[in-house]
């Protein structure tokens, strides 16, 4: 049986498309929050959905180290977590649900003929 995968870059893309932002400008070192959210988002997904240290997610990911992708996940994380039952950032909550979605559906899209050599079931 095939394992799928998703790589870093896929889900950087993922994230940059749904975001409205250009990869590589979002892939750069800048303080814009509108590059810094996407890039934030795409280092806690990617540690979240891949087996990548931290340092090869921030090799893949704007090209930081490993103690800012470990910054931009933990970020991500207290303001996505409920405290109380309400969300600290009730939007960034919806786009991560919208993009783990998004990032599974690619993770498991497979082609006819990659799914016929997967054999029975």
């Amino acid at each position: 049986m095939k394992t799928l995968q998703i790589t870093p870059d896929e889900i950087f893309a993922t994230v940059c498309e749904y975001y409205n932002v250009n990869k590589s400008e979002a892939g750069r070192k800048c303080r814009d929050q509108q590059l810094v959210r996407p890039r934030q988002v795409a280092h806690y997904l990617a540690k979240k959905y891949t087996a990548e240290t931290w340092r090869e997610i921030g090799g893949a990911i704007g090209h930081c180290d490993h103690a800012t992708v470990m910054y931009s996940s933990r970020t991500v994380d207290g303001l996505i977590t409920p405290i109380r039952g309400a969300y600290p950032d009730r939007v960034l909550a919806e786009d991560i649900r919208r993009l783990k979605h998004l990032i599974m559906q690619k993770a498991f899209t497979v082609t006819e003929r990659e799914f016929m050599s997967m054999g029975s079931y």
